[in-house]
């Protein structure tokens, strides 16, 4: 091998240690930025968990709220209840000791209106809180979305499809609760009353 051989050689090695080196530094830089980027996943991936758990927390908090007044509701209309089967029964035997029966009657004509009035009114306040709750828990949802997906697009379009699929629930079940209460209704009222068998019973 002559001198202009081996130089060509020499040089030959040299650029292939240059290009092992250059690949080598690369790896490493790579490595680097994978082992960044999985340390970045979990970091995420732990906000995320604990975002979670706070919205599930929340809801929690907003069915309990809305079971404890429910329970309320109900305590609170079968006490109005047994109080005006109470003040129903009076009159019937003051009706027979006494000749008044009019003026009875208006009475607890008013009282069995004041206390509707008042039962529609209690549930109408808790509609009313229901649905606050309900928007309080939207609005923390959405602030939420926007801490844990960054950008203000994606969160936008993101709480938009949230608050429309929640909307959407809502009509769904409120639909079935009055179709469930219509159907139940109207069965009730295509059950003949007894009177009419009795009369059935009795030709002539």
């Amino acid at each position: 091998m002559n001198v202009g051989s081996s130089k060509r050689a020499v040089d030959l090695l040299s650029d292939l240690k240059g290009v092992i080196d250059e690949q080598e530094a690369t790896i490493a830089e790579q490595a680097l930025k994978i082992h960044s980027l999985q340390t970045e996943v979990l970091e995420l991936t732990a906000s995320r968990d604990a975002l979670l758990e706070k919205i599930q927390q929340l809801e929690k908090q907003v069915d309990s709220n809305v079971g404890h007044k429910k329970h309320h509701r109900r305590r609170s209309s079968s006490g109005k209840r047994r109080g005006s089967s109470a003040s129903n029964h009076k009159p019937l035997s003051l009706q027979t000791s006494n000749g008044s029966v009019s003026g009875i009657t208006a009475s607890v004509s008013r009282s069995s209106s004041f206390q509707k009035k008042h039962l529609e009114e209690q549930d109408s306040r808790q509609n009313r809180n229901a649905y606050q709750l309900s928007s309080d828990l939207r609005d923390k949802q959405v602030e939420v979305l926007r801490k844990l997906y960054g950008g203000s697009q994606k969160s936008e379009h993101a709480a938009r499809i949230i608050q429309e699929a929640y909307r959407k629930y809502r009509m769904r079940l409120n639909f079935r609760k009055i179709r469930h209460s219509k159907v139940r209704r109207l069965t009730v009222d295509s059950v003949p009353h007894p009177k009419h068998f009795v009369r059935d019973s009795n030709p002539g």
